[in-house]
């Protein structure tokens, strides 16, 4: 807290309302209205680089369009191609969030099958057929 008072140029640390998390649980409302006052004033971007240079972790806050855009989204393969028949991008799905060295990460997936597609496949690896 006393590092973003710093970075933001607010005399709050000790102020009595804010000394502990308690108090800034209870002087919630007040503390976001200080706040919102001094950072309304510059862009998003200058507020993560001065947070960022201060040590206090920070990143924007985005709605679906920007966060299926983020680099870091992108890199991670968060958001992956299904592919059609015919190998094209379809469309966009979520990728799998779960990530293990040992395991391959594509940046696609195939082919949505067909109703009854697989049918004896899955039913030849249950031992059903």
């Amino acid at each position: 807290f006393e590092k973003l008072c710093v970075a933001l140029n607010l005399p709050l640390a000790d102020d009595a309302r804010f000394a502990t998390n308690p108090a800034r649980v209870e002087n919630a409302r007040l503390l976001k209205r200080l706040i919102e006052a001094v950072t309304l004033d510059k862009t998003r971007a200058h507020w993560i680089a001065k947070l960022g240079a201060a040590g206090i972790p920070s990143g924007p806050i985005q709605n679906v369009a920007q966060a299926m855009r983020d680099p870091q989204i992108l890199a991670r393969n968060m958001v992956v191609d299904v592919l059609d028949r015919n190998g094209r991008p379809a469309f966009k799905a979520a990728g799998n969030p779960i990530k293990m060295s040992a395991h391959a990460d594509p940046a696609t997936r195939g082919h949505v099958p067909d109703l009854d597609e697989s049918r004896e496949a899955i039913l030849k690896e249950l031992g059903f057929a």
